[in-house]
């Protein structure tokens, strides 16, 4: 069966998103050493 992926990537704050099926969501909590921006909800 061949499946299609979207990459491993990292972000601008350097979060690891790992790869994850085409159409499905990724979520990853926000880093709580962040404080430029309101983060009480994952990305």
């Amino acid at each position: 069966m061949n499946m299609s992926y979207c990459q491993a990537t990292f972000n601008s704050i350097h979060q690891c998103w790992p790869p994850t099926l085409a159409g499905q969501f990724a979520k990853l909590p926000c880093p709580s050493n962040v404080t430029d921006f309101h983060y009480n909800e994952n990305g």
